[in-house]
Protein backbone atom coordinates (compact mmCIF):
# COMPACT_ATOMS: atom_id res chain seq x y z
CA UNK A 1 0.00 0.00 0.00
CA UNK A 2 2.64 2.46 0.91
CA UNK A 3 4.16 1.81 -3.17
CA UNK A 4 1.04 2.33 -4.47
CA UNK A 5 0.24 5.85 -2.57
CA UNK A 6 3.91 6.78 -3.78
CA UNK A 7 3.40 5.89 -6.90
CA UNK A 8 -0.24 6.61 -7.35
CA UNK A 9 -0.74 3.51 -8.66
CA UNK A 10 -3.11 0.62 -8.08
CA UNK A 11 -6.03 2.60 -6.15
CA UNK A 12 -7.04 5.92 -5.74
CA UNK A 13 -7.35 7.69 -2.68
CA UNK A 14 -9.05 10.68 -2.92
CA UNK A 15 -9.97 12.77 0.54
CA UNK A 16 -10.95 8.71 1.69
CA UNK A 17 -7.88 9.14 4.37
CA UNK A 18 -7.18 9.15 8.21
CA UNK A 19 -4.40 10.02 9.73
CA UNK A 20 -2.54 10.92 13.06
CA UNK A 21 -1.66 14.37 13.62
CA UNK A 22 1.51 13.68 14.81
CA UNK A 23 2.17 11.84 11.21
CA UNK A 24 1.85 15.71 9.37
CA UNK A 25 4.60 17.92 9.82
CA UNK A 26 2.98 21.09 8.53
CA UNK A 27 5.66 23.49 8.92
CA UNK A 28 7.68 20.85 6.49
CA UNK A 29 4.67 20.57 4.31
CA UNK A 30 4.33 24.16 4.16
CA UNK A 31 7.90 24.82 3.61
CA UNK A 32 8.32 22.68 0.60
CA UNK A 33 5.02 23.73 -1.19
CA UNK A 34 6.86 27.18 -1.07
CA UNK A 35 9.49 26.14 -3.07
CA UNK A 36 7.33 25.13 -5.79
CA UNK A 37 6.05 27.57 -8.50
CA UNK A 38 2.30 28.62 -7.41
CA UNK A 39 0.62 24.88 -7.52
CA UNK A 40 -2.47 24.56 -9.79
CA UNK A 41 -3.91 21.45 -7.62
CA UNK A 42 -7.54 22.05 -8.43
CA UNK A 43 -9.41 19.69 -10.85
CA UNK A 44 -12.20 22.35 -10.92
CA UNK A 45 -12.36 25.89 -12.41
CA UNK A 46 -12.97 28.41 -9.42
CA UNK A 47 -11.75 26.06 -6.58
CA UNK A 48 -8.92 27.01 -4.35
CA UNK A 49 -5.70 25.01 -5.03
CA UNK A 50 -6.03 24.17 -0.92
CA UNK A 51 -9.45 22.22 -1.87
CA UNK A 52 -7.50 19.36 -3.44
CA UNK A 53 -4.19 19.28 -1.58
CA UNK A 54 -5.75 15.20 -0.68
CA UNK A 55 -4.06 14.40 -4.16
CA UNK A 56 -0.59 15.52 -2.38
CA UNK A 57 -0.99 15.15 0.90
CA UNK A 58 -0.52 11.04 1.16
CA UNK A 59 1.99 10.97 -0.55
CA UNK A 60 3.91 13.45 1.69
CA UNK A 61 2.54 12.07 5.00
CA UNK A 62 3.93 8.32 3.43
CA UNK A 63 7.58 9.64 2.29
CA UNK A 64 7.78 11.97 5.57
CA UNK A 65 6.86 8.94 8.02
CA UNK A 66 9.03 5.86 6.44
CA UNK A 67 8.65 3.77 9.91
CA UNK A 68 4.64 4.54 10.18
CA UNK A 69 1.91 2.00 9.37
CA UNK A 70 0.07 2.18 6.33
CA UNK A 71 -3.02 0.14 6.18
CA UNK A 72 -6.76 -0.23 4.33
CA UNK A 73 -9.77 -0.54 6.51
CA UNK A 74 -12.67 -3.05 4.41
CA UNK A 75 -15.77 -1.08 5.73
CA UNK A 76 -17.89 1.67 4.56
CA UNK A 77 -17.60 4.44 6.84
CA UNK A 78 -19.21 7.09 4.11
CA UNK A 79 -21.11 7.38 1.08
CA UNK A 80 -19.52 9.24 -2.09
CA UNK A 81 -21.80 11.12 -4.06
CA UNK A 82 -20.55 11.37 -7.79
CA UNK A 83 -21.72 14.10 -10.09
CA UNK A 84 -20.83 16.30 -13.01
CA UNK A 85 -17.67 17.93 -11.08
CA UNK A 86 -16.32 15.22 -9.57
CA UNK A 87 -16.58 12.69 -12.51
CA UNK A 88 -13.60 12.33 -14.67
CA UNK A 89 -16.33 10.88 -17.49
CA UNK A 90 -17.36 14.88 -17.22
CA UNK A 91 -16.20 16.08 -20.28
CA UNK A 92 -17.62 19.52 -20.95
CA UNK A 93 -14.92 21.68 -23.13
CA UNK A 94 -12.06 21.92 -24.74
CA UNK A 95 -10.63 24.58 -21.94
CA UNK A 96 -11.32 22.24 -19.00
CA UNK A 97 -10.04 19.19 -20.52
CA UNK A 98 -6.76 21.73 -20.69
CA UNK A 99 -7.16 22.82 -17.49
CA UNK A 100 -7.75 19.62 -15.69
CA UNK A 101 -4.68 18.19 -17.39
CA UNK A 102 -2.76 21.26 -16.46
CA UNK A 103 -4.12 20.89 -13.16
CA UNK A 104 -2.66 16.77 -12.85
CA UNK A 105 0.35 17.53 -13.88
CA UNK A 106 0.77 20.31 -11.06
CA UNK A 107 -0.63 17.81 -8.95
CA UNK A 108 2.11 15.57 -10.02
CA UNK A 109 4.79 17.53 -10.17
CA UNK A 110 3.95 19.16 -6.43
CA UNK A 111 3.14 15.16 -5.12
CA UNK A 112 6.88 14.37 -6.37
CA UNK A 113 8.44 17.38 -4.95
CA UNK A 114 7.37 16.69 -1.56
CA UNK A 115 8.40 12.93 -1.69
CA UNK A 116 11.46 13.64 -3.63
CA UNK A 117 12.23 16.13 -0.39
CA UNK A 118 12.49 12.76 1.91
CA UNK A 119 13.41 9.75 -0.64
CA UNK A 120 15.82 9.72 -3.36
CA UNK A 121 14.08 6.84 -5.47
CA UNK A 122 14.67 6.44 -9.38
CA UNK A 123 11.56 4.65 -10.04
CA UNK A 124 9.35 7.15 -8.14
CA UNK A 125 11.08 10.22 -10.42
CA UNK A 126 10.71 8.25 -13.53
CA UNK A 127 6.74 7.29 -12.74
CA UNK A 128 6.40 10.93 -12.51
CA UNK A 129 8.26 11.88 -15.50
CA UNK A 130 5.96 9.71 -17.36
CA UNK A 131 2.71 10.90 -15.65
CA UNK A 132 3.74 14.31 -16.43
CA UNK A 133 4.08 13.31 -19.83
CA UNK A 134 1.36 11.41 -20.27
CA UNK A 135 -1.02 15.15 -19.50
CA UNK A 136 1.42 16.99 -21.84
CA UNK A 137 0.40 14.44 -24.63
CA UNK A 138 -3.08 15.21 -23.73
CA UNK A 139 -2.19 18.74 -24.23
CA UNK A 140 -0.88 18.67 -27.43
CA UNK A 141 -3.22 16.55 -28.57
CA UNK A 142 -5.99 18.84 -27.69
CA UNK A 143 -4.42 21.59 -28.80
CA UNK A 144 -4.00 20.67 -32.06
CA UNK A 145 -0.19 20.56 -32.23
CA UNK A 146 -0.10 16.93 -34.42
CA UNK A 147 3.49 16.83 -34.80
CA UNK A 148 4.52 17.34 -30.81
CA UNK A 149 2.13 14.76 -30.06
CA UNK A 150 2.97 11.99 -32.24
CA UNK A 151 6.60 12.33 -30.76
CA UNK A 152 5.09 12.70 -27.25
CA UNK A 153 2.93 9.51 -27.93
CA UNK A 154 6.15 7.61 -29.14
CA UNK A 155 8.49 8.66 -26.32
CA UNK A 156 5.80 7.79 -23.59
CA UNK A 157 4.77 4.49 -24.99
CA UNK A 158 6.63 1.99 -22.93
CA UNK A 159 5.15 4.16 -20.42
CA UNK A 160 1.44 3.39 -22.02
CA UNK A 161 2.08 0.14 -22.93
CA UNK A 162 3.36 -0.88 -19.23
CA UNK A 163 0.02 1.03 -17.38
CA UNK A 164 -2.11 -1.05 -20.44
CA UNK A 165 -3.05 2.60 -21.53
CA UNK A 166 -1.57 2.03 -25.58
CA UNK A 167 -4.30 1.35 -27.05
CA UNK A 168 -6.87 3.82 -25.88
CA UNK A 169 -4.11 6.43 -26.05
CA UNK A 170 -3.57 5.27 -30.02
CA UNK A 171 -7.48 5.44 -30.55
CA UNK A 172 -7.33 8.90 -29.26
CA UNK A 173 -4.37 10.15 -30.97
CA UNK A 174 -5.98 8.78 -34.15
CA UNK A 175 -9.49 10.06 -33.58
CA UNK A 176 -8.22 13.66 -32.26
CA UNK A 177 -5.82 14.25 -35.49
CA UNK A 178 -8.83 13.27 -37.80
CA UNK A 179 -11.50 14.57 -36.47
CA UNK A 180 -9.97 17.67 -34.49
CA UNK A 181 -10.09 18.59 -31.04
CA UNK A 182 -13.20 20.23 -31.04
CA UNK A 183 -15.18 17.26 -33.43
CA UNK A 184 -13.81 14.61 -31.05
CA UNK A 185 -15.23 16.19 -27.97
CA UNK A 186 -18.73 16.65 -29.80
CA UNK A 187 -18.73 12.84 -30.30
CA UNK A 188 -17.08 11.90 -27.16
CA UNK A 189 -20.44 13.79 -25.49
CA UNK A 190 -22.34 12.40 -28.09
CA UNK A 191 -21.23 8.64 -27.44
CA UNK A 192 -21.35 8.94 -23.60
CA UNK A 193 -24.96 10.63 -23.28
CA UNK A 194 -26.11 7.67 -25.26
CA UNK A 195 -24.49 5.00 -23.08
CA UNK A 196 -25.90 6.76 -19.98
CA UNK A 197 -29.56 6.48 -21.12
Amino acid sequence: MRDSILLTKGFWLGSAYAVRKEAISLETFEMVLAQQPPPKLTYLEGHRWRDTLDNVLAPFIVASNANFKVGFVNEVLFKHREHGNNSCNSTGSLEMILHTAESWQSVHDTAYHLIAHFLTDKNIERRYTNMHDEMELLKFQFTGKKLKAIGKFISVSPFLFKEKKIARQFARLLAITFLGPESFIRWRIQRNSKSDC
